[in-house]
């Protein structure tokens, strides 16, 4: 009965398993330090100035390394040529501060000390039981793979031994417990005899619990798994793994609730204690760098083969880790060489293998199960034939003569084509079949002119590098082929000739060639498939480009930034990871987050940065027209457009449409700023009145806990800046010539008198930090987390009538340094934009401002050279204002000063030798 309630409380976990957000360890940072800093790094610290407040902020409870016996291994590489992976300067950190995993993140990574910081995920296992009691035909997988055909022609070795990551093993078990590799280099003496850092880790090791009994705990999917792969084989009991004499290693990988806390530490253990294949029957849609660091350690520094699921949601995604580069990624099929109905596909899967009806292994007996949980480990144990078969192979070298002998299954799938992998395992060809080439597309490479957006129209060149892991090949060629209709390959063949084994060749000397289709769509995804033959062999692999990306990078001058499609300024969603940020000098990446505000009152704010919901941006601004460059550029040395309009605001839409232009240049002087600027166009029948315009910054300068926010007035420019030693700055200035605000804002509880953004960002918060001054924060101290939003207004937008607002943004070393900056980004923008030519050049408007203070200057445009007559009259016709002006340039502006003009409307006429053109103008009070 006990086993029984197991088994339904399994079926209720793991049925319920989907390819949501990937799960992550809280409070938790994954970090590789830089070469450069290897001196500051112990065991369990480092020790660098530059962390010693980002530590303190964050109240840093533990910083350790995760593999305290790695070495660097120098500058050597495998047999196969790739670099060998160093694991000794990861480390993983733990905080006790109430900042949010991304935040965290983000402030180390500022420090420019590691190599990446990103989160710890935690995987989740990748089966789905089936009642034990429904009748099956026992072990059918058995047959479709050619098992017991291979078994005639090699057993395996019980010096083979695979590793199995997992949830743990039932040492009891009669199937398992004579299948595990044991370690009598270290007996169950309280000694840790061979000195590997783990005292009696005779069976195995409980990286979950960190001890010396691997035995399952919560979950027994582990138990399953080793079946699979290395239950014992005459016997005369239950069933028969796959990997025959080949043994097993035990490493668990989950803590006592069950929850996978060390499985990539469980790929390096099993990979230093000897495992030549290694199983990983589990993971998420969560992938970083660490785990490709984890994979490369263990091919290329241990020569060990990974082995991983592609999961089970039936989904056409990339699972990790087998979505990684140089594993073997599995998915599942049933008894009729189908794809199982719950088996991810992917381009990324390898092969694919029984999954669906799997009999193995189970605390007290056996048990049907389904999942790429099952396929994976089938796939270990004829791996691990194979490399008894061929002892000289590397592990890569085994991963393709397993890819290069598979049965064809899309006869099958048609569904599918491309999508698993060359086809579903053979283990007698494995075995026997030798000879043919195993060329794996290693990476493919896309440009254009340079920008790498791929825009409706551009001519992409894609570059493929291939590298052949068995026999040579004679008289290659490459076709590259897409099916998509947003995209057109229009030179198509490549003739490679040989390929030599473990030779690397390319395409870069006459890449491919692709013209993006005019109907491609926003970020659409366009799917290519690279053929490759040489008459005998043939082989194909799947790739991915997105074209018509709704943000562009910006990399002119000492700014690097990303301007997008939403009015989103540094990045393009909500995880800093789809964009540049805003970095100086190639060195100091100092904003968490930026973006366009625009609001008229306490419910009217529309805008593109973070909301109510915590970590949730508002996304009030549809992109009309997406951001691109203007070639030939008209301001800049970098010109871009794009048009939205708030139309996604709902109830708090001003019903505005917006075009953004975005400039940088690189001349002495211009090279710390890019400008925005915005013209806001009331396309209604009803006036836009109270309106405000301005950019949201979130600056995370060094240590964004130790930050200031100030006000230059004489500038118009809110700037912040590190309080600590050796400090940058970023600043944001109106540009246009329109009035200032700049509203500061101490990012913690309570606000300081503020608005208080630790429970949101609502509409009237916004609505007042447009609106308002607060011209200093972070003033405490040593500072604090701060934020500011420089503004302009308000306006009044008559019907068809539009506004300019622009401003800088800069960063710099002092403060000496960013008003020096802003003084010549206003006079480039004067230059660039002057009122009356350029400005009404690009609006078609007749004069500017407008509405007008009163007492103010108005600018009237002229359209061609010769004598002007300029009228003022009111509402009854009676002219208030005349004057003659002599225009000697097309475009050319007027200052005028009708000071005594009171408020009202105003009709303004303006009369070139016959060319009479007329507007309305509000004056303000």
């Amino acid at each position: 009965m006990k086993s029984f309630k197991i088994l339904m409380f399994l079926c209720a976990v793991f049925t319920m398993t989907s390819a949501q957000e990937a799960k992550y360890m809280e409070k938790t940072v994954i970090i590789r330090v830089k070469e450069t800093f290897r001196n500051a790094c112990q065991d369990e610290a480092i020790n660098d100035p530059r962390l010693a407040d980002v530590f303190q902020t964050l109240q840093v409870t533990e910083v350790k390394k995760k593999f305290r016996n790695a070495r660097n291994p120098g500058t050597q590489k495998s047999k196969d040529g790739h670099p060998l992976v160093d694991l000794s300067l990861i480390y993983e950190l733990k905080y006790a501060s109430d900042a949010d995993l991304q935040k965290a993140i983000s402030m180390l990574t500022e420090t420019k000390m590691f190599v990446y910081a990103e989160p710890h995920y935690i995987p989740e296992i990748k089966y789905s039981p089936n009642d034990p009691g429904a009748i099956r035909s026992i072990q059918y997988y058995l047959t479709n793979i050619k098992a017991y055909e291979a078994w005639d022609v090699n057993k395996g070795d019980t010096n083979m031994v695979v590793g199995i990551t997992d949830t743990g093993t039932d040492l009891t078990h009669p199937e398992l417990f004579s299948s595990i590799k044991k370690n009598y280099l270290d007996p169950i003496d309280g000694i840790d005899n061979d000195q590997d850092g783990y005292t009696d880790n005779f069976y195995g090791w409980d990286l979950g619990e960190n001890d010396n009994n691997p035995t399952w705990a919560a979950l027994a999917h582990g138990v399953h798994v080793s079946g699979l792969s290395s239950a014992v084989v005459d016997n005369a009991t239950g069933m028969a793994g796959s990997g025959f004499r080949c043994k097993y290693l035990p490493v668990k990988i989950s803590n006592a609730s069950g929850s996978l806390t060390a499985a990539y530490e469980s790929i390096v253990y099993a990979a230093d204690h000897g495992c030549k294949v290694i199983n990983c029957s589990w993971g998420s849609t969560g992938g970083g760098q660490f785990g490709q660091d984890i994979i490369d350690y263990a091919v290329f520094n241990k020569d060990a083969l990974v082995i991983s699921a592609a999961g089970n949601d039936n989904r056409l995604i990339n699972f990790f880790p087998a979505s990684y580069k140089h594993i073997l990624n599995v998915a599942a099929t049933d008894s009729l060489d189908r794809k199982a109905a719950f088996s991810n596909y992917a381009c990324t899967v390898d092969l694919s293998a029984p999954g669906a009806a799997i009999y193995s292994t189970w605390p007290g007996g056996y048990l049907y199960s389904n999942g790429t949980s099952m396929a994976a480990p089938i796939v270990a144990g004829a791996a691990a034939i194979a490399r008894t078969q061929f002892p000289s192979y590397t592990a890569l070298q085994i991963l393709e003569q397993l890819k290069v002998t598979t049965d064809s299954i899309y006869q099958n799938n048609s569904l599918y084509i491309g999508y698993l992998g060359t086809g579903r395992l053979n283990m007698f060809k494995s075995l026997t079949v030798t000879g043919k080439p195993g060329i794996d597309l290693e990476d493919h490479q896309e440009s254009n002119n340079g920008t790498n957006i791929f825009a409706s129209g551009d001519t992409v060149k894609v570059k493929v590098f291939l590298k052949n892991y068995l026999a040579p090949s004679q008289n290659l060629t490459l076709t590259l082929r897409t099916g998509s209709p947003y995209a057109s390959v229009i030179d198509s063949i490549y003739t490679m000739g040989s390929l030599s084994t473990f030779e690397l060749d390319s395409t870069s000397a006459d890449p491919f060639e692709v013209i993006v289709l005019p109907n491609a769509p926003t970020n659409g995804l366009v799917r290519f498939t690279l053929l490759i033959s040489d008459g005998s062999y043939a082989v194909s692999y799947c790739f991915d480009i997105t074209v018509n990306v709704d943000y562009i990078n910006l990399r002119v001058n000492d700014i690097a930034t990303t301007i997008t499609s939403r009015g989103k300024i540094g990045f393009n969603n909500d995880n800093q990871n789809n964009g540049l940020g805003f970095v100086y000098n190639d060195e100091a990446d100092l904003l968490y987050e930026s973006g366009l505000m625009i609001g008229s009152s306490s419910t009217k704010v529309s805008d593109a940065v973070r909301g109510e919901i915590q970590g949730v941006s508002d996304r009030d601004f549809r992109s009309l027209q997406n951001v691109r460059e203007l070639i030939p550029a008209e301001v800049s040395e970098f010109d871009l457009l794009g048009i939205m309009n708030d139309d996604s605001a709902g109830i708090s839409k001003l019903n505005l449409r917006v075009t953004q232009t975005s400039h940088a240049w690189s001349t002495p002087g211009n090279t710390k700023y890019i400008v925005v600027r915005y013209t806001l166009k009331n396309p209604s029948t009803l006036p836009a009145v109270n309106v405000y315009a301005g950019i949201f910054s979130d600056w995370d300068i060094q240590n964004s806990a130790q930050n200031r926010a100030n006000y230059d007035g004489s500038n118009k420019m809110g700037y912040c800046y590190y309080s600590g030693a050796a400090p940058y700055y970023a600043a944001v200035k109106v540009l246009s010539n329109t009035p200032a605000l700049c509203y500061s804002i101490d990012n913690v509880s309570g606000g300081q008198g503020g608005v208080d953004l630790s429970d949101g960002f609502n509409t009237a918060e916004k609505f007042t930090s447009l609106s308002t001054m607060r011209v200093s924060a972070g003033q405490g101290g040593n500072g604090t987390d701060v934020i500011q939003v420089v503004s302009s207004g308000p306006f009044t937008i008559l019907p068809g009538d539009s506004v300019s607002v622009a401003f800088a943004m800069i960063a710099g070393e002092s403060l000496n340094d960013i008003q020096s900056s802003a003084v010549n980004a206003q006079q480039m923008y004067n230059q660039a934009f002057p009122i009356g030519i350029r400005e009404y050049q690009r609006q078609n408007e007749l004069m500017y401002p407008n509405p007008l203070i009163a007492g103010a200057q108005l600018w009237i445009r002229s359209e061609r050279a010769g004598p002007v007559i300029i009228r003022i009259s009111d509402m009854s016709g009676k002219v208030v204002y005349e004057c003659f002006r002599e225009a000697s340039n097309e475009y050319e502006r007027h200052a005028l000063d009708p000071g005594s003009l009171g408020a009202g409307v105003y009709h303004v006429s303006v009369d070139q030798a016959g060319l009479l053109k007329s507007a309305r103008v509000v004056v303000l009070p």
